[in-house]
């Protein structure tokens, strides 16, 4: 009966939070979590709503108590994780924490501001079977897969955060910029600067940055990724390799040596290296064996290479550590597809869609792809 009551008031409070009523629903939140500390839903909008109230300094309060809950606890949730991290860099950046702010992003966001996006061709050869899957395709099907296998990036593989979390730290790191005088420090707000304004379309003046970022601190292995990671977007992986792999020597004994790695086994399976670029992808492995991100690209390169069974290996113990990421389900769908294991496909591609909060084309043209050659 309890939990019929709590699940009404965090409906009432919900309710209470659309409409506008956000002191109502803010008590109501509060009530909730003092019997119910560990209800995500509460802790999550309470937190929101308390931003918006200026209540910068209790949101904080109730999202570190959730954050230490989730690591004592060893429960794994992206999507709420993600949420809270996001809410406590818009807490950062309205309190002008400076130095709490860049330290979280690089902690929250490392792996994916300092790594390449695998923007390896996702089409795969399907050989005689995609002719067959084609004839039985009436126009319009067809004419909407062909749109998928042509279409263009997402800025969010670049910085996943949202875009006006983006412009938000794109100004807050300028005004850091211009009251700091230690050019240490302004290379590294610079190269931060850049690759957001990059992930939104700017790429010649994220370039520009990149490039004053590097004049003020050539020697910084973080400056040296970012500039790389900037001129693999331009089309430049010669370049690329180079300041990964400068990067990779100056971090000598440093934790994350291995994020240059990564990205210089990308490159290599970007111009279809693949021997090579695992080679490099598994010594960086060896010296993060818990980076889940290394553990995709692996699985990915496999795929890329069309070594369908091992992929599969990899993909399918991938998603034994990673349930609720849906790439590695698309990756471990695409390796059924083409295996001809098809009832497997549609079910990890369908998992993926579960996981999935929006409209995603290329699941659904996957699906259909699955299920016509079943």
């Amino acid at each position: 009966m309890g939990g019929k009551k709590k699940s009404a008031r965090v409906i009432d409070a919900f309710i209470n939070m659309i409409d506008g009523n956000y002191s109502r629903a803010i008590e109501i939140y509060r009530n909730i979590l003092e019997k119910h500390p560990r209800n995500v839903v509460s802790a999550r909008n309470l937190s929101l709503l308390l931003v918006l109230d200026g209540k910068y300094e209790e949101a904080l309060e109730i999202i570190n108590s959730y954050l230490g809950f989730m690591r004592s606890e060893k429960i794994r949730d992206p999507v709420i994780y993600k949420d809270l991290m996001l809410l406590k860099i818009l807490i950062y950046l309205k309190m002008n924490k400076d130095g709490e702010l860049i330290n979280l992003i690089k902690r929250y966001l490392g792996e994916e501001i300092y790594i390449c996006p695998l923007d390896l061709e996702e089409a795969l050869n399907f050989d005689i079977s995609l002719k067959r899957v084609v004839s039985e395709l009436d126009d319009e099907e067809w004419l909407k897969i062909q749109r998928w296998l042509n279409r263009t990036k997402k800025d969010d593989l670049i910085v996943p955060i949202p875009k006006f979390v983006k412009l938000q730290l794109i100004e807050k790191l300028w005004e850091f910029y211009f009251r700091n005088e230690d050019p240490y420090f302004r290379g590294e707000l610079l190269a931060l600067i850049a690759i957001l304004i990059t992930s939104l379309g700017r790429v010649k003046r994220g370039l520009e940055l990149a490039e004053r970022a590097l004049s003020l601190d050539p020697d910084s292995p973080y400056i040296n990724m970012l500039y790389g990671k900037i001129k693999y977007l331009l089309g430049d992986p010669s370049t690329a390799f180079h300041h990964f792999k400068l990067a990779y020597k100056i971090l000598e004994g440093n934790k994350d040596r291995y994020i240059p790695l990564l990205n210089m086994g990308i490159i290599l399976a970007h111009v279809g290296l693949y021997s090579d670029a695992l080679k490099y992808v598994n010594k960086a492995i060896k010296i993060n064996l818990s980076s889940k991100n290394a553990w995709y690209i692996r699985a990915r390169i496999l795929l890329e290479s069309e070594r369908w069974k091992d992929a599969e290996k990899a993909f399918r113990a991938l998603v034994q550590i990673d349930q609720k990421n849906p790439k590695a389900w698309i990756g471990l769908g695409k390796a059924y597809l083409v295996l001809g294991q098809l009832t497997k496909a549609v079910e990890a591609f369908l998992t993926a869609k579960r996981l999935i909060e929006e409209d995603n084309e290329e699941l659904d043209y996957l699906i259909t792809l699955a299920r016509k050659l079943h």
